[in-house]
């Protein structure tokens, strides 16, 4: 496997897990066990944007030295 391939891989794997445990399962856990699924999809949309917000300039410079890097391997 190409290492930016694998790098990517990587990130996917820790910004997916980031994701859960800083965003998304704080919400869930605060939510009423009667919430409708109205209401959870408001909150899944809620922690992505605050994931985003907070996460994609680091996640764009990543994608730009890989691409940088690319033809090198």
């Amino acid at each position: 496997m190409l290492p930016h391939i694998g790098g990517s891989m990587a990130t996917g794997f820790i910004g997916v897990t980031t994701f859960l445990h800083e965003e998304l399962n704080p919400r869930i856990r605060a939510l009423d066990p009667d919430a409708s699924n109205a209401r959870i999809a408001e909150v899944l949309k809620e922690a992505s944007i605050a994931y985003e917000r907070k996460h994609k300039p680091l996640a764009q410079k990543l994608v730009d030295y890989s691409r940088e890097q690319g033809f090198v391997f």
